[in-house]
C-alpha cells in the first residue's frame, strides 16, 4: 500500500482475510482502502462495514469511529446517499472521546462538510483546523485547510480561500500526509474551487505538481465529481485526448452517484467535441443522455457551432438573469457576445463587454479580464476602429496564454489577424493561430485560419477538408447556393431570417477558402460526398 502497488496489496490482504474465520478488522480496513483505490467502491464499503463491526466487537471505539468517518465520506461522495452519511457521522460522534483532539476534529470537520452552506460550516471547519493543530494531525490539518478554502471561495471570499487551498496543496505535494487519501481530498477541494472561479492556470499548476504522486499511486481523482473537474481542467489546458479519457471515465463513475457529477462529465464531453469542430458528435452525446441537463453556456456554444446564433442568444438571455457562479456567468457572457458578433448586433455586444468589465473589476474570475478585452476588441472592430480592435484582441490572446487557455488564445489571435490592417501582422497572427489549432486538433478553427492565410497569399499544408466540417445548416444553405437561390429565397425556403442566411454564407465562404457564392457552389459540386447529408 505504501508503494501504491494496489493489486499486490489486494492479493496479500485477501489472502490474510481468507485465512481467518473472523479476519482482523485492521486487515479488513486496509483491504477496504485498497479496493477503493482500485475503483471497487461497493466492495470497499462492504469491507469497511465489516471492519467497523470488528472494531466494535473488540472494544476499539476510536478505530471504529475513524472507520465510521470514512463510511460517512463514501456514503456521501461515492454513493450519493446523504441519509447514510448522516447515520455514519452520528455513530462516529457517539464513539469519539471528546478529549481526543484529532478524533474530535475529524467528526467536527465532517459536521461542517455535511452542513448546508451558510449554516455554521465555516465555524465548524475552523474548529476542526484548531483541533488538527492541537493534536497534532497533519492529515486532518491539510484536509481542513482545503475544505475551509473551498467554503470561502464558494462564499465569494476568493483570495482568502485560494490562499488556504494553496497552503493545503503545498503540504500535500511535499508529502506531509500519512495517508494517500489526503491527497484525494485536498486535490478535489482545489479542483472544485478552481472550477467555481475558472482559475484554470492554478488548477493546471497544481495538477502538474502532483504528477509524482500520480505516477506512484495512480490518479487521485477517485470521486466522480473530482474526475469530471479534472477532465474539464484538461479540456481548458488543451490536453484533449487525456481530457476525453478522464471525462468518459467520470461518465461511467457518475452512473452510480446521481445527476451532479454526470452533468459535469457530460457537459465537459460536449464542450470538448464543440472545440474539436465536431458538432454532430456533440449533438449525439446530448441525444444519448436526454435526462441530463447540459451546462447552458456549453449548449449555447453548440448552437453557435451548428450555425444558429439566434438559438444561442435565446438560451443565454434567461440564463444570465438568474444568479450563477462568477465563472459560469463569464462563460455565458463570452458566448452571448460571440453570438451577437455573428449577428452584427452591436448594442447587445457592447452590453456584454460592459458586463464582463464589471465582473473583471471584482477580480473574482481570473479569465474575466481576458474575455472583456476579447469582446471589447470585437466591439471596436464593429465600430470601424481596427487599430483599437487588434490591440485589445492581442492583449486578450496574451492573457489567455498566461492563463493556460490555448484554444481561447488562438481564437483571439485569429480574430486579430482578421481585423489587422496590414498583411504582415495578419499573416503572423493567423500563422500562430493555425499552428495552435492544429496542435490542439481544433479542425474547424484550423480550417478558418488556413482559409484566411490562403486569401493573404500564404501557402499552408493540407489539413482537414473544410467542407467536411460545415454545420448541418450550412450544408443546407450550400445546396441551395448550388441551385442559384438568392439570400431572400434561401431564407424563405429554410424559415430563417435574411441576416442569418448572410451569416451562413459568410461562414461557408470562410470555411471553404473561396471568395464568391459561385466558387462555393463549385466546391460543393466537386466534393459532394465530404459535404455529406444535411440534418443533425
Amino acid at each position: 500500500m505504501a508503494a501504491g502497488r494496489w493489486e499486490d496489496a489486494r492479493a496479500v490482504l485477501e489472502g490474510a482475510a481468507e485465512a481467518e474465520a473472523e479476519p482482523a478488522p485492521a486487515v479488513l480496513e486496509c483491504l477496504a482502502r485498497t479496493l477503493w483505490w482500485l475503483g471497487e467502491v461497493a466492495e470497499s464499503v462492504r469491507r469497511r462495514e465489516q471492519a467497523y463491526v470488528g472494531y466494535r466487537r473488540d472494544g476499539a471505539a476510536a478505530a471504529a469511529a475513524a472507520v465510521a468517518v470514512d463510511l460517512c465520506v463514501s456514503s456521501l461522495v461515492d454513493l450519493d446517499n446523504p441519509a447514510a452519511a448522516q447515520g455514519w457521522l452520528a455513530r462516529a460522534e457517539r464513539l469519539t472521546d471528546p478529549a481526543d483532539a484529532a478524533a474530535r476534529g475529524w467528526v467536527t470537520l465532517m459536521r461542517g462538510y455535511t452542513a448546508p452552506a451558510g449554516e455554521g460550516r465555516e465555524t465548524l471547519m475552523r474548529r476542526a483546523l484548531d483541533d488538527a493543530r492541537a493534536a497534532p494531525d497533519a492529515d486532518l490539518e491539510l484536509v481542513a485547510l482545503g475544505d475551509l478554502g473551498l467554503t470561502l471561495v464558494e462564499g465569494g471570499r476568493v483570495r482568502d480561500g485560494m490562499r488556504l487551498l494553496d497552503e493545503a496543496m503545498a503540504g500535500t505535494v511535499a508529502g506531509e500526509h500519512r495517508r494517500p487519501e489526503t491527497v484525494v481530498w485536498t486535490t478535489c477541494s482545489m479542483l472544485a474551487a478552481t472550477q467555481v472561479v475558472g482559475d484554470l492556470a492554478r488548477a493546471t499548476q497544481w495538477c502538474r505538481a502532483a504528477d509524482r504522486f500520480m505516477r506512484t499511486y495512480g490518479c487521485p481523482f477517485l470521486y466522480a465529481r473530482c474526475r469530471a473537474h479534472y477532465g474539464n481542467v484538461l479540456v481548458g489546458a488543451g490536453r484533449w485526448d487525456e481530457a476525453e479519457a478522464e471525462l468518459r471515465c467520470a461518465l461511467v463513475m457518475s452512473s452510480r452517484v446521481g445527476q451532479g457529477p454526470l452533468q459535469d462529465a457530460l457537459t465537459g464531453l460536449v464542450e470538448l467535441q464543440v472545440r474539436r469542430g465536431r458538432p454532430d458528435d456533440a449533438v449525439a452525446l446530448v441525444h444519448a443522455y436526454p435526462e441530463v441537463r447540459i451546462g447552458t453556456p456549453t449548449l449555447a456554444r453548440l448552437e453557435l457551432a451548428l450555425g444558429r446564433p439566434e438559438a444561442a442568444v435565446s438560451l443565454l438571455e434567461p440564463y444570465l438573469v438568474r444568479r450563477g457562479t462568477p465563472r459560469t456567468r463569464v462563460a455565458a457572457l463570452a458566448v452571448v457576445a460571440a453570438a451577437h458578433a455573428e449577428l452584427d448586433d452591436l448594442p447587445p455586444l457592447r452590453a456584454a463587454a460592459g458586463r464582463l468589465r464589471e465582473v473583471a473589476a471584482r477580480a473574482e474570475v481570473p479569465c474575466a479580464a481576458a474575455f472583456a478585452d476579447l469582446v471589447a476588441g470585437e466591439v471596436a472592430a464593429a465600430e470601424g476602429d481596427g487599430t483599437a480592435a487588434v490591440a485589445l484582441l492581442l492583449d486578450a490572446a496574451a492573457a489567455f496564454e498566461r492563463l493556460a487557455m490555448p484554444w481561447e488564445a488562438a481564437r483571439a489571435q485569429l480574430s486579430a489577424a482578421r481585423h489587422a490592417s496590414g498583411p504582415g501582422l495578419a499573416r503572423t497572427e493567423a500563422t500562430r493561430a493555425l499552428a495552435s489549432f492544429r496542435r490542439l486538433g481544433a479542425r474547424s478553427d484550423a480550417d478558418r485560419a488556413a482559409a484566411l492565410l490562403r486569401r493573404l497569399g500564404v501557402h499552408v499544408g493540407e489539413g482537414v477538408r473544410a467542407a467536411a466540417v460545415l454545420s448541418p445548416r450550412e450544408r443546407e444553405v450550400l445546396r441551395l447556393l448550388e441551385h442559384g437561390l438568392s439570400n431572400p429565397e434561401i431564407a424563405a425556403r429554410l424559415y430563417i431570417s435574411r441576416k442569418t442566411v448572410a451569416h451562413h454564407v459568410s461562414s461557408i465562404l470562410t470555411k471553404l477558402g473561396v471568395r464568391t457564392r459561385a466558387e462555393a457552389a463549385a466546391v460543393s459540386a466537386r466534393t459532394r460526398e465530404p459535404v455529406g447529408p444535411a440534418g443533425v
